[in-house]
């Protein structure tokens, strides 16, 4: 099994594909410590020619990890945006909670990452989903320290609101009031 995932981390694709040529099955290969899948392994090291490779070989996409996430919060998180894209034209499922409550929506807005925030909601990801404390792809788009505005924009055209508050009764405008957040009242300023 290591040598499959030796093959993901050293980004020798022949390597890959031929181990899964020879054995189709191995494209879901688990690291028994962490629970990480083969494709949770490309997405993190942001290779997209070895997620291609897995998908081809009928990787499953939505088995999660030991903190419960799925390649796509994986991907959403950290990986190009072209790793993002190619898990959402697989099929993966979209609003996965991990066991802290959020979806791989809130990992790309806290990250401040539009264009897969843009493509996620596209695909049909959940804008209102909320994490174990009431938090949604807004309030963390407001929370990270990143130049969020236009994540913000987005998650506002989809409908989510400043004003709704968190389990904690926390606002977007709560968050932007004990926070440094520029761009995001320079935008809102402008009629955002």
């Amino acid at each position: 099994m290591n040598e499959l995932f030796d093959a993901i981390y050293d980004g020798d694709h022949a390597a890959l594909g031929a181990m899964l040529d020879a054995d189709p099955a191995r494209a879901d290969a688990v690291m028994v410590e962490t629970g990480e899948t083969a494709l949770m392994a490309a997405c993190a090291i942001g290779d997209l020619r070895a997620v291609q490779v897995l998908l081809a070989a009928g990787a499953a996409t939505d088995p999660r990890d030991d903190a419960g996430e799925t390649a796509l919060h994986i991907a959403a998180f950290a990986a190009p945006d072209p790793v993002v894209f190619a898990l959402i034209e697989a099929g993966a499922a979209l609003d996965v909670r991990c066991d802290f409550g959020k979806t791989p929506l809130m990992d790309a807005a806290q990250e401040g990452r539009a264009e897969v925030v843009a493509r996620l909601l596209k695909a049909g990801a959940d804008p209102r989903a909320t994490d174990e404390e009431g938090r949604t792809a807004l309030h963390w788009a407001i929370i990270a320290d990143t130049d969020a505005w236009p994540v913000v924009r987005l998650l506002q055209q989809a409908g989510l609101r400043l004003d709704a508050r968190t389990a904690a009764g926390l606002s977007g405008y709560d968050y932007l009031d004990t926070l440094d957040r520029p761009a995001i009242r320079a935008g809102l300023a402008a009629g955002g």
